[in-house]
């Protein structure tokens, strides 16, 4: 059972988190609804800046920090003022308690969402000019439809119902900014229970915020002496406090790629079905029914991320593809998984040769199975491979869960990532001999809201092989880099039957290479020779900066060819380059 005390990671499990917490800065903007964001931030080692806002103040100029100090900012929309409903102006307020049709309460929420548009459009300053990072909270919706349980649910005239379907507009209008976020709070109460700190009960539905007694002295001479709302509904202040700061953090986590999970590996019995199929004498249903089914689940919406699933199991081939086809043909098929090692071979070298076949590092990867002696077996090769313990209930959720498995967006890159199509059907068997042409394009982002600037970002901050820094940036610090007059050079491969999209990047500042990156995709075909052949024709040379990781391996190798003694600024002559361009590759 959960415990709200000690469960804080109940939503966002901290299962494959790997490096530690860093203490960031955060801009709260918003009323005092912010202040037990505010509160808990020594807590969990973050520091805040807190402007108190409303629908008649504007902000200042500039934010009270370099915008490049922040590692996002928050904002709390005030509903009183979007629906008008502020106490000390009862007269020319509070429409909604006064209409009694639907059709009058459907033009109220159009003037509602009107002036949420102006108050969004008004905190969405520093978003615009320095694209800082922006988590915008939700509204919070009453518990029980106030006209009565009974009554229509999809009605306007519903509280629940009203403020839903300005959770709905919101939404929509967040997402028309670049690089913004909603934090859906009304659903992390939900799971939290309202119950615990909701105050529709004890205020006004529009104040829409935690119980409190700021009013408690007010009622000091009633004649049976009040009791603490606190008290009443035994209010639990600190504990929505911890969830909002690790959902927050967690968002930021997402956003900067932190220990992101790239491929997981499943094992097959008593992991994908119930049993070992080979001897048990088991129903589909019996095989299936439950979690099995329910982890299949899982696994389709990990794929909708871009995250590559692979199988590795202690079988024979043929009989899995026949046991397939009778389990869960149609609905989960060998096809889906990118890499598949179904043999009697040790896990362990099955996972170093799936690791190699996508081109992924073990730190990339999760491996799920239900014998904990090859759990064990797998760590001793593979430390920083990271697993999910053996409790198969709570593997959909970790799964799903986990920061580390979340994306900010999927972009069409990562929707359509399937390795097992480019290494068989795409791309050639050598690097020597070519099968098929590659064009190849290139573009240049100069602004952040160009439609590539998603996938861009998302490349620069996940590439750990061929990344000639391995600096993970924010949003604000590109926006600057573009502000002081670099550009972004943006490459895209393709043949004739795979379009690989875009493929690498160059961040490129007063003739240098400030950091390349090139998706592990599309490696070994010589690619990079001819993008820094493109990038150093017009003056004959680039200089990149280098720094060495423990990861960057691949550009380490590249770069060494130009200079072995790897310093931290390489010069790459175009006359070199041109002469390690594949024939087979072509510029639109």
């Amino acid at each position: 059972m959960i415990n709200i005390n000690e469960q804080i990671t109940y939503i966002s499990p901290d299962i494959l988190q790997v490096s530690p917490k860093i203490s960031e800065k955060y801009l709260l903007l918003g009323t005092c609804q912010l202040g037990i964001i505010a509160g808990h931030a020594n807590k969990y080692r973050n520091t805040v800046d807190h402007i108190l806002v409303n629908a008649n103040l504007s902000l200042p100029e500039n934010p009270p920090s370099l915008p490049t100090d922040y590692a996002g900012q928050i904002i709390s929309l005030t509903l009183r003022d979007i629906l008008q409903e502020q106490p000390w102006d009862i007269s020319l307020g509070y429409q909604r308690l006064k209409i009694k049709k639907e059709d009058d309460m459907k033009e109220f929420f159009q003037q509602c969402v009107e002036r949420l548009s102006e108050q969004l459009e008004k905190l969405m300053k520093y978003n615009l000019e320095y694209g800082i990072t922006t988590f915008v909270f939700n509204f919070q919706t009453p518990q029980r439809n106030p006209r009565g349980f009974m009554m229509p649910h999809y009605s306007f005239l519903n509280p629940i119902y009203f403020i839903d379907k300005l959770n709905e507009e919101l939404e929509k209008k967040v997402f028309m900014y670049a690089n913004s976020f909603i934090i859906n709070i009304d659903r992390i109460h939900s799971v939290i229970g309202k119950r615990f700190f909701q105050d529709d009960i004890t205020a006004l539905i529009s104040h829409n915020s935690i119980i409190d007694e700021f009013n408690i002295n007010l009622d000091s001479n009633r004649i049976v002496k009040p009791t603490s709302s606190l008290d009443s509904y035994n209010v639990q202040l600190p504990i929505i406090g911890d969830y909002l700061w690790r959902e927050i953090e967690s968002y930021s986590r997402i956003i900067n790629r932190v220990d992101e999970v790239k491929i997981v590996i499943f094992d097959l019995d008593d992991t994908l079905w119930r049993g070992v199929a080979a001897d048990d004498d088991l129903t589909v249903y019996d095989m299936t029914e439950g979690w099995p089914i329910s982890l299949i689940e899982g696994i389709k919406y990990l794929q909708s991320r871009g995250i590559i699933i692979a199988l590795c199991s202690k079988n024979d081939y043929s009989f899995v593809q026949d046991k397939f086809k009778e389990v869960y043909g149609g609905l989960l098929d060998l096809e889906d998984f990118q890499s598949i090692r179904c043999n009697w071979n040790q896990k362990d070298a099955n996972i170093q040769e799936i690791l190699q076949e996508v081109n992924l590092l073990p730190e990339s990867a999760v491996f799920v199975d239900d014998n904990p002696a090859e759990v064990e077996s797998v760590k001793r090769r593979f430390p920083q491979i990271r697993t999910i313990g053996f409790n198969h209930y709570d593997w959909k959720r970790l799964l799903l869960w986990s920061p580390e498995t979340q994306v900010p967006y999927i972009t069409k890159e990562s929707s359509n990532r399937d390795v097992r199509v480019i290494k068989s059907q795409s791309l050639p068997t050598s690097s020597d001999h070519y099968s098929q042409t590659f064009t190849l394009s290139t573009k240049l982002i100069t602004r952040p809201d160009q439609p590539e600037f998603n996938r861009f970002f998302e490349l620069l901050n996940k590439t750990n092989q061929f990344n000639s820094t391995g600096k993970r940036w924010r949003h604000p610090e590109v926006f600057k880099f573009i502000q002081d007059g670099g550009y972004i050079h943006i490459f895209f491969a393709k043949n004739s039957l795979y379009d690989a999209g875009l493929i690498a990047a160059a961040m490129i500042k007063d003739d240098i290479v400030h950091q390349f990156v090139l998706s592990c995709r599309i490696f070994g075909y010589n690619i990079e020779h001819a993008i820094f052949s493109n990038i150093s024709k017009e003056k004959g040379s680039i200089s990149v900066i280098f720094e060495r990781t423990d990861r960057n391996t691949v550009a380490r190798e590249f770069l060494k060819l130009f200079d072995p003694k790897l310093p931290n600024i390489i010069t790459l002559q175009y006359d070199d380059l041109k002469n390690l361009v594949p024939e087979n590759l072509d510029w639109e």
